[in-house]
């Protein structure tokens, strides 16, 4: 149970000091930084010091996430907290955030009562404190730097707003500065584990990731898998880049790859590789088949909707065609030892790009092989023949099929 307000903190100074010794005794101990932090605010109040609010959090380099950060209060405990990244930082509660005057001045540490209504006014959040019952706020935020710095400036914040009827004192303080070094510390190296996860995941896909964090980063380790091979690419992007500016050309890859990425995802397809317009993609498990046609499906709905976006802001627009095949691939690590990238190889790979690249002359949006024809079992019956065609590379001729829009 917290401890009631009162009007000094009994030694609470020693009483940190010893906190301190302890936590960095179980700082690894602890899954994430939310249970540490609800650690350490249940034990300062436990010595004297009834934390009303502590908050923790920091910069993250990932390409949506700006930064992570926990809450935690005696009511609801703690709170992960995540911030989008965005261009413009303008709202009022950044600008006039104690965190950004700390950041902008250099500074770091602030004390303030929250009782006094200059600072309130220059400081909005003290006025939410002090509806909460806290009498005093403290500040700590450390730019970190050297081995354990993740970007160009990467500032780690800790805060913490009591419900005691006292004014923190120097040595108590000092104190609780320490304490905030120490979750600093361990917030970082979270910050660099998710780092780590989330951009092996972003840059190599999911299940790649995956296996490299599982010790798989040996060059020239690959498992044998059998896998629905999915290649897309995009109708006349080549005329396109000639005839737009190359920041309308990005902006249109973006688009057009964010939404084929995110219907293969949801439909268990595993991207491996964005080729300029191109994107190599993998379904393994038994009923990949299944699961690739019915990305397919949405692939193509959610492309005509975001052409139907495109045009009412003027924007090019264009479609995607889809080849699909089944065969056996190598998927694992391939490189120098200086540079590797985790994917599939196989003559496989090369057949899908093949037959992707007969869907202009054909002019069909979507081909499928006889290998995945064969790999769809009782879905077989959707797929009308366009006929038997030498590719190049491939020893013999392929019977090609598309999707029958009668089936």
């Amino acid at each position: 149970m917290a401890a009631p307000p009162s009007d000094q903190c009994p030694d609470c100074a020693e009483a940190i000091a010893a906190l301190c010794d302890d936590l960095l005794a179980r700082a690894s101990d602890f899954p994430d930084p939310g249970a540490f932090i609800t650690l350490v605010a249940e034990r300062l109040t436990g010595i004297g010091l009834p934390i009303l609010r502590l908050a923790a959090g920091g910069e993250l380099l990932h390409p949506t996430i700006e930064a992570m950060g926990w809450l935690w209060r005696p009511d609801s405990g703690v709170v992960p907290r995540v911030l989008e990244r965005r261009e413009n930082w303008d709202s009022d509660d950044w600008l006039k955030s104690p965190i950004l005057h700390l950041i902008e001045n250099s500074g770091r540490s602030l004390q303030l009562p929250v009782d006094d209504d200059r600072m309130v006014a220059r400081f909005p959040i003290l006025a939410d404190m002090r509806e909460e019952g806290a009498a005093e706020y403290l500040l700590f935020v450390e730019r970190v730097g050297g081995a354990l710095r993740i970007t160009a400036e990467n500032d780690v914040y800790v805060s913490f707003a009591h419900g005691g009827r006292f004014k923190i004192d120097e040595p108590t303080a000092k104190g609780l500065q320490r304490l905030a070094h120490l979750l600093i510390l361990i917030i970082q190296a979270n910050a660099a584990v998710a780092t780590a996860r989330g951009l092996l995941g972003v840059y190599l896909g999911t299940d790649a990731a995956q296996k490299v964090l599982d010790g798989n980063v040996v060059r020239g380790r690959a498992d044998p898998i059998e896998a629905v091979i999915w290649y897309s690419d995009l109708a006349d992007f080549t005329k396109i880049t000639d005839e737009k500016p190359p920041k309308g050309v990005l902006a249109l890859l973006n688009d057009y790859a964010a939404t084929v990425a995110d219907e293969l995802a949801r439909h268990g397809g595993n991207v491996l590789k964005f080729t300029g317009d191109g994107i190599l993609a993998v379904f393994q498990e038994g009923d990949g088949a299944a699961r690739a046609l019915e990305a397919v499906r949405g692939v193509r709905l959610a492309v005509s909707g975001l052409n139907d976006q495109r045009r009412a802001r003027s924007a090019p627009t264009t479609g995607v065609y889809i080849a699909l095949h089944h065969g056996e691939l190598l998927y694992g690590n391939f490189g120098s030892t200086t540079r590797m990238d985790f994917t599939v190889l196989g003559q496989a790979v090369n057949q899908a790009a093949r037959i992707a690249a007969m869907s202009r002359g054909l002019d069909q949006p979507v081909i499928l092989s006889e290998a995945f024809a064969a790999a769809a079992g009782p879905e077989r019956h959707r797929f009308v023949s366009l006929g038997r065609y030498a590719l190049r590379g491939v020893t013999r001729p392929q019977e090609l099929f598309t999707l029958d829009p009668t089936a």
